[in-house]
C-alpha cells in the first residue's frame, strides 16, 4: 500500500496542473474575444469630448479634407477631396497606404453638397466611421474620425 503522504501529493500536483491549464484557456478565451484596441479607445474618449454639436453644419464649416492622426510618421499630413478619392493599397488608388489591413480597394469618400459621404468598398477588415463599422454610404461631418486598418483620419 502507498505511504498517505505521497498519494496526497500526487493529487495536489494533479490539480495544480489542472488550475494551470484552466487559467491558460481562460486567459486565451478573453484575449481571443477582445476585439477593441487601445488607440480605439483612446479616439473614442477624444472623439466625444471634442464632438461637433448635433445638426446639420454651416455651409462654411463643411469637411473638404481628410487630416491623418495615425500612425505617428504620417501624422498631420492633409488630403483635399475635390470631388472623389478613393483610398487602398493598389496603385489604382488616388491615396495609396502601405497596410497589410487595408484592402487594395477599401474606402470612396466623395464630396457632396452636405460635405463627404464616406462608403466601405466590400473591404475585408472594414471601415469605421467615429467607431462605428460602415454598413453603407453615411454621411460624414466636421470633426468625424475615420479609421482603415492602423489609419486613423479626422475630417477637417
Amino acid at each position: 500500500m502507498e505511504d498517505p503522504i505521497l498519494t496526497l501529493f500526487k493529487w495536489g500536483f494533479l490539480l495544480l496542473i489542472y488550475l494551470f491549464f484552466f487559467r491558460v484557456l481562460q486567459v486565451v478565451w478573453k484575449g481571443s474575444t477582445t476585439r477593441v484596441s487601445v488607440q480605439q479607445v483612446q479616439a473614442s474618449r477624444d472623439f466625444r469630448k471634442n464632438r461637433p454639436s448635433v445638426g446639420r453644419a454651416p455651409k462654411a464649416a463643411r469637411p473638404s479634407t481628410l487630416r491623418v492622426l495615425e500612425p505617428s510618421d504620417q501624422q498631420g499630413k492633409i488630403y483635399e477631396v475635390s470631388s472623389e478619392l478613393t483610398i487602398g493599397r493598389a496603385k489604382s488608388c488616388d491615396l495609396v497606404f502601405e497596410d497589410s489591413f487595408i484592402s487594395q480597394e477599401h474606402v470612396k469618400i466623395t464630396k457632396n453638397s452636405k460635405g463627404l459621404v464616406v462608403e466601405d468598398l466590400g473591404s475585408t477588415n472594414g471601415t469605421f466611421l467615429n467607431n462605428q463599422k460602415l454598413r453603407g454610404p453615411k454621411q460624414a461631418y466636421l470633426g468625424d474620425r475615420v479609421r482603415l486598418g492602423n489609419i486613423l483620419m479626422e475630417l477637417t
